[in-house]
């Protein structure tokens, strides 16, 4: 997936608004909370907030861990 096409797809979702924060990371929100987050600059890794529950499920998958520096079990790291 690109960068447009993951763009394109959150911002189908209804009240979803998007915004450029700590440097070069562009977040997806839904009332100012941040669901989706990726870097602009390659690689692209895109941040995903999961449910707590489907954690440990979500990150037994290829490509797919904790995200570094996020609240653990709450977000994944998809490259």
């Amino acid at each position: 997936m690109d960068i447009e096409k993951l763009r394109d797809f959150c911002l189908s979702l209804e009240g979803t608004t998007e915004d450029l924060k700590w440097g070069d990371n562009l977040c997806f929100m839904i009332e100012e909370k941040i669901f989706v987050l990726c870097n602009l600059s390659e690689p692209l890794h895109v941040c995903v907030k999961v449910n707590i529950d489907d954690f440990d499920s979500i990150t037994s998958r290829n490509g797919v861990q904790q995200a570094f520096h996020m609240a653990k079990r709450h977000w994944v790291s998809i490259k």
